[in-house]
């Protein structure tokens, strides 16, 4: 092919890409500048996962009781479980609220199907269990409180993803932020680890404000809620 013909499709290439670029939509370039991609890895073989997450081992540093009592349950609650992967979390919650339920949301179909046979086992008929999108967040209706322990890295464009799912949620809706301290021997990658301060900047824009923190032996835990600006205009107006 003549040097002039490559030469005239490399430009035309470039300036197709820089087209694209410019044609993103105004929020999710911001967002790129900020919360980006998350840290992805494979969870697909549920039963070998099931042998870390579930570990024994876990509950020294993991605290689940701690918080759980941290959640402040009254025992009716409906709790979306996001990310909820072999339900290390969600049947100790579907056990705890006899008159409440439990949505245990996983975007692995081998981690949704593990789930339904441990709420089957464990004859927990106010545990369900839903396949969600890992982008565009899928909230049962009237949920009181999303936990997310361990997921937050994960996220991408964390902040246009919590501005989709605020606009699920009731005014007095609760969201659960439990992850990994920096400096723990445990958890993702050094360089995927976000920071509490990160976390309550990234969740601020999204709208999120902080309640109560919470402290554990590898983690931190926030409890945010999100107000409308009526709400807002209410209380500063008081």
């Amino acid at each position: 092919m003549p040097r002039k013909t490559i030469n005239s499709l490399r430009q035309s290439a470039f300036l197709l890409f820089s087209l694209a670029l410019l044609s993103k939509p105004a929020a999710l370039a911001i967002d790129i500048e900020g919360a980006g991609q998350g840290y992805h890895k494979d969870f697909s073989n549920a039963h070998h996962w099931s042998s870390k997450f579930d570990d024994k081992r876990r509950d020294l540093w993991q605290k689940p009781e701690q918080v759980i009592e941290a959640l402040a349950l009254k025992g009716d609650e409906r709790i979306a479980d996001l990310g909820a992967g072999t339900g290390y979390f969600a049947w100790r919650l579907a056990e705890r609220l006899k008159h409440g339920e439990v949505y245990a949301l996983d975007s692995q179909p081998d981690m949704v199907q593990f789930l339904k046979e441990l709420a089957s086992k464990r004859g927990l008929s106010n545990l369900k269990v839903e396949l969600v999108d890992s982008q565009q967040p899928k909230l049962p209706e009237k949920t009181d409180l999303v936990l997310i322990v361990n997921t937050y890295h994960h996220l991408d464009y964390r902040t246009a993803y919590f501005e989709r799912l605020k606009s699920q949620l009731p005014k007095q809706a609760k969201v659960v932020i439990v992850d990994f301290k920096p400096e723990s021997p445990e958890g993702p990658p050094i360089k995927m680890r976000i920071s509490k301060e990160k976390v309550l900047d990234e969740m601020g824009k999204a709208g999120f404000t902080l309640e109560k923190s919470f402290d554990l032996p590898r983690q931190y835990g926030l409890i945010l809620s999100y107000y409308s600006t009526i709400n807002k205009e209410k209380t500063e107006n008081k």
